[in-house]
């Protein structure tokens, strides 16, 4: 259900706010709440107690005089502090007050470690923006504007943040309102910010008091649905604008222009260049796939060119590609070029290249998104004779605070689909473990490494066998460890990964942001 949301800016008196609000409220109402972009026009609890507010309302600032989170009953008035993360009625909020300083020259250039005040840190810690779960907040609210977005009135020199602009691509709102100078009204969007889901539409809110004859729109009403549990089919993910958030002086393209602006240290290429990239990969890849079996039907079998734009990285006999409506932007495949079944029918050789690849990515989750890496593996055998499926490792990062429950939670998942999930004994590998337990030369199995590095299998063929299961019941469903997987991240709305496919540009967008974060751990490098 969505939540009916006011939004001022500009400088009023506390008082004069007050009325104007109570007008709107009274003629267009109701609205759950009102958040503050501008200056209340007081700095201390004084200024307030002559007025209240009609509807709760929310600000931050830099002078108020007063500790962070203080509610002021008497006025309908919350102060968050100079930075903060609020969630009201559902909606994740994010406020950021005007008149932060930006960092130095050096950060426009190199801003691997951009250097944001400790209560903005706080604050993007609080909505989780630094695990690798981040879906995004549903409105940010900031005084100050983002760099170098353009006006209509071109003869108006405008003046912006990188701050905000940085915090923006960390936060991935939907909806972002600002102040600024001058105090004009203008909106952007919707455009899409790298790595986000979803689409964003920015608001720089105008003066309250415009010069006569000029009619700034000060004040916004919008009804939000949030974020939290939307199916990811009612997300709007895909726009022809430009990204508006940027961190150097070039300036924002206007909308229709290729984007210049990115996530920090990966600014995305232009079309151009990803198209003539992907072209130069296509030719470097059918030389690495010469002499490896292709079947033709196959999705993973990259001899057949489907979705190259998702390949991440390719080696001697495994490659890494993006997945197809990941669970989250960093879930990936690890897929063995020849076309076999699963692991256990890899070379030595081949498993060695396996192991690298899987090392780099720990250490690219562990150093991008202070995270561990989880994967698992499901084997199952065709019907009707045809030729076997071609296995997949499926690899996704887990907040380090979320990985000591995962082993709980997936004892919880089995019981719940009564699955016969066994722990790998220590100094015992999967082959091992399998030969021993089966005496068939193609057996299905469920196989997960979980972040803390305990290892468990399910022997699905013999399982089958058994006369001990539920009626009724499918030994292993065919999404279990995607299941699994989405409610340890608290992410179920990703469930059908269909759904949550994004259009072909975007998904070349993650994967150029993928790429540029495992180069530094590239095991091919070695060769």
């Amino acid at each position: 259900m969505s939540v009916r949301v006011l939004v001022v800016g500009g400088a009023l008196e506390f008082s004069t706010l007050v009325a104007k609000v109570e007008a709107v409220v009274k003629k267009n109402g109701p609205f759950s709440f009102v958040l503050i972009a501008g200056d209340i026009g007081a700095s201390r609890l004084s200024d307030l107690k002559e007025n209240k507010l009609p509807i709760p309302g929310y600000f931050a600032s830099q002078s108020f005089e007063a500790e962070a989170g203080t509610e002021f009953k008497e006025s309908n008035l919350t102060f968050v502090g100079e930075a903060g993360k609020k969630e009201i009625e559902d909606l994740s909020v994010v406020f950021i007050a005007g008149g932060y300083d930006d960092p130095s020259e050096k950060y426009r250039k190199d801003p691997k470690e951009f250097p944001f005040p400790l209560e903005i840190q706080a604050a993007m810690r609080t909505a989780g923006a630094f695990g690798t779960g981040h879906q995004g907040v549903d409105i940010l609210v900031s005084g100050d504007q983002p760099l170098g977005i353009k006006l209509k009135q071109e003869s108006l020199p405008t003046s912006g943040s990188m701050l905000v602009s940085a915090t923006a691509l960390v936060l991935k709102p939907r909806y972002h309102f600002c102040g600024g100078k001058p105090e004009v009204y203008a909106s952007y969007g919707p455009f899409v910010v790298p790595g986000s889901d979803h689409a964003t539409r920015l608001f720089k809110l105008g003066s309250p008091t415009p010069a006569p004859g000029v009619k700034e729109r000060w004040l916004y009403a919008a009804a939000v649905k949030p974020l939290k549990g939307m199916d990811p089919n009612q997300l709007e993910g895909s726009s022809s604008s430009a990204n508006v958030y940027q961190i150097n002086k070039a300036g924002t393209p206007r909308p229709g222009s290729e984007p210049t602006g990115g996530f920090f240290y990966n600014m995305p290429p232009k079309r151009e260049d990803r198209k003539r990239k992907a072209n130069g990969d296509r030719a470097g890849f059918r030389k690495r796939f010469e002499g490896h079996p292709v079947d033709a039907k196959c999705w993973f079998c990259l001899g057949n060119e489907k979705d190259l734009h998702l390949v991440i990285n390719v080696g001697t006999n495994i490659y890494l590609a993006l997945a197809k409506g990941g669970i989250n932007t960093e879930h990936v495949l690890l897929i063995p070029i020849p076309h076999v079944r699963s692991t256990l029918e890899l070379s030595a050789e081949h498993y060695a290249e396996l192991e690298k690849f899987k090392s780099a990515l720990q250490e690219t989750f562990r150093k991008n998104f202070d995270s561990d890496l989880m994967f698992f593996e499901r084997v199952v055998n065709p019907r009707g004779g045809e030729l076997h499926s071609h296995t997949q490792i499926q690899a996704i990062p887990v907040p380090r605070e979320t990985s000591a429950v995962a082993s709980v939670k997936l004892g919880e998942e089995a019981q719940r689909s009564k699955l016969k999930i066994r722990e790998l004994p220590k100094g015992k590998s999967l082959r091992q473990f399998v030969k021993e337990e089966s005496d068939e030369d193609h057996p299905e199995y469920f196989y997960i490494r979980l972040p803390d590095g305990k290892e468990a299998v399910q022997l699905i063929s013999v399982d089958k066998k058994s006369e001990s299961r539920e009626e009724g019941l499918p030994i292993h469903p065919m999404q279990f460890g995607r299941r699994f997987t989405a409610a340890l991240l608290g992410r179920m709305n990703r469930l059908d990964w269909k759904r949550c496919v994004k259009p072909t540009d975007l998904e070349a967008q993650d994967a150029d942001r993928f790429r540029n974060l495992f180069a530094e751990f590239d095991p091919t490098q070695e060769e």
